[in-house]
């Protein structure tokens, strides 16, 4: 039975992903040779719908509080893969303010949404997860994202929420970035069943080895000439086509066959220990298309140059790591062996030693015969948090702006925000803290010894 999945794609950055993402998928499903609706199947069935004039459409709710990306979706190569009737806009935007997003328009747009996601659910044979596609520096994506992701908490309170948002780097031009940040990641905490943040320094990182010309010479992965400059809106391209294919990979189980199946509820089941605690660190390896050993493309997956937040998991402990193999000719058992190498470098919290959970799915991508992404529950996040807290702080201890948004909310807010960023901060540097406890012989050495 297909399992599918709606994805509301908010804000600039959320439909622009959104965008890439659509492309991405329909280059997994559309066979060559074939119509759209002689491929369409139950694999496709996931992601897609076939409208009553028989066009291939995108299970996708397009939201955005201006009107300028969803006016060039209609213009653009996708525009008859979505539906006009799901998408809701306005054309004042919210200011670069999380309180106006939220509070505001978000009221304002609730039940308009709201009734959307449900015209978009009421086909649906099995809906699994409520799929949030924004960033969180902005006001559309932080604010109206966030309110529907508590929405629909209380419409659907059975299907997943996950939320894939993008981190905004540390000198980000929206000088209210750091209170919008803050307040989404508090709703995020409180509301998600899962979150996969994504950074836009480690995206551009990415990005720039993608683009760089090959060591032996050869043109570029990109097939733009060696050396040439990308334009900003090239590069932001790039940087969301990454983040496009990450999101593919992990939905990859939900859609073909393979000799070990992930679905996404069994990634908020094995992944996330506490409630609160279930944000993912991602990496995917090759970074490059050019087909690589087994065994070094998973030992790449713990090296930060492969994440999709600039840390590097090795130095801290994990909680739980999650692997999803796409491609043919890898053995179950090529896969365990790499498991152990890795289990080697690896920090893992006592109490979940074996906490490993493995996909492999037999379809590899249409650039990548063999790819691997890494999902783990990582306590690197302490730091995320951190450095959120600090740069929230910075703007809250002068009062910068806080006349924005205490017209919509009130000036404790803040104070409550920064506890909660704090709290789940702590619980994650607690568990990197963490080591076994002796067991009595142990004890009983240790006080001989004393």
């Amino acid at each position: 039975m297909p399992r599918e999945l709606i994805f509301l794609q908010v804000g600039q950055c959320g439909n622009q992903i959104g965008c890439r993402f659509w492309e991405e998928a329909l280059a997994e499903h559309i066979l060559k040779g074939k119509s759209d609706a002689d491929s369409f199947d139950d694999a496709m069935s996931s992601f897609f719908y076939i409208s009553p004039t028989g066009q291939v459409k995108a299970r996708a709710v397009p939201i955005d509080m201006e009107e300028g990306v969803l006016s060039s979706m209609m213009k653009g190569p996708l525009r008859h893969r979505f539906d006009v009737g799901h998408f809701v806009t306005d054309t004042t935007g919210c200011g670069n303010n999380w309180a106006v997003g939220h509070i505001e328009l978000g009221e304002k747009y609730a039940e308009e949404i709201a009734e959307s996601v449900r015209r978009m659910a009421e086909p649906c044979d099995s809906l699994q997860t409520f799929f949030f596609l924004h960033s969180l520096g902005g006001g559309t994506g932080s604010g109206v994202g966030t309110r529907m992701l508590s929405l629909l908490e209380d419409e659907f309170p059975h299907i997943f929420r996950f939320s894939c948002v993008v981190v905004p780097q540390v000198d980000d031009d929206v000088v209210t970035s750091p209170y919008n940040s803050g307040f989404a990641m508090k709703e995020l905490i409180n509301h998600a069943d899962c979150v996969l943040p994504v950074d836009n320094a480690a995206l551009a990182a990415l990005a720039t080895r993608l683009e760089a010309p090959p060591k032996d010479g050869t043109s570029s992965t990109s097939g733009a000439p060696p050396g040439k400059k990308k334009d900003k809106r090239g590069a932001f391209d790039s940087m969301n086509g990454i983040a496009a294919r990450v999101l593919c990979h992990l939905t990859c189980s939900v859609r073909f066959p393979g000799t070990l199946n992930m679905d996404l509820n069994e990634i908020t089941t094995n992944m996330v220990p506490y409630s609160k605690m279930h944000f993912l660190l991602s990496s995917a390896t090759p970074v490059m298309p050019q087909r690589k050993r087994v065994d070094s493309m998973f030992m790449e997956s713990l090296e930060q140059d492969a994440q999709l937040l600039p840390y590097l998991p090795r130095r801290y402990k994990y909680l739980a790591c999650g692997l999803i193999v796409r491609g043919q000719d890898i053995t179950v058992s090529e896969v365990h062996a790499c498991i152990g190498r890795m289990r080697s470098k690896m920090d893992m919290v006592y109490w979940n030693s074996d906490g490993f959970k493995v996909a492999m799915c037999d379809r590899g991508t249409p650039t990548h015969p063999l790819s691997l992404l890494s999902i783990s529950n990582n306590c690197c996040m302490a730091d995320v948090f951190q450095r959120m807290s600090d740069n929230f702080v910075k703007l809250y201890r002068p009062r910068a702006h806080t006349h924005h948004y205490t017209p919509y909310i009130g000036i404790g807010e803040f104070e409550e925000c920064l506890h909660s960023l704090a709290d789940i901060g702590n619980d994650y540097a607690e568990m990197n803290r963490l080591t076994e406890p002796m067991g009595a012989a142990q004890k009983s050495l240790k006080e001989f010894l004393v």
